[in-house]
C-alpha cells in the first residue's frame, strides 16, 4: 500500500498535484493500492481523481 498525505501544489492546489503524484506513484508502485487521508476541497479533488471515501480515519495510541 502506498500512502500519500500532505499534497500541495504552489499554483492550482490539490487539482494540479494530484495527477503528478499519481504518475509517479504509478510508475514506481505500479501494482499497490493507494490511500490518503483528505477533507474539505482535499477530499473533493481526491474523489476527482479516482478516490473513493471508505471511511473515517482512526488513530490509535497506546501509552506505555
Amino acid at each position: 500500500m502506498v500512502g500519500i498525505s500532505n499534497l500541495f501544489a504552489l499554483d492550482g492546489g490539490p487539482d494540479a498535484a494530484w495527477p503528478v503524484v499519481l504518475g509517479a506513484v504509478n510508475r514506481l508502485f505500479p501494482t499497490l493500492p493507494v490511500v490518503g487521508y483528505e477533507q474539505g476541497d482535499g477530499l473533493a479533488a481526491a474523489i476527482g481523481h479516482g478516490f473513493e471515501p471508505v471511511g473515517p480515519l482512526r488513530i490509535w495510541l497506546r501509552r506505555q
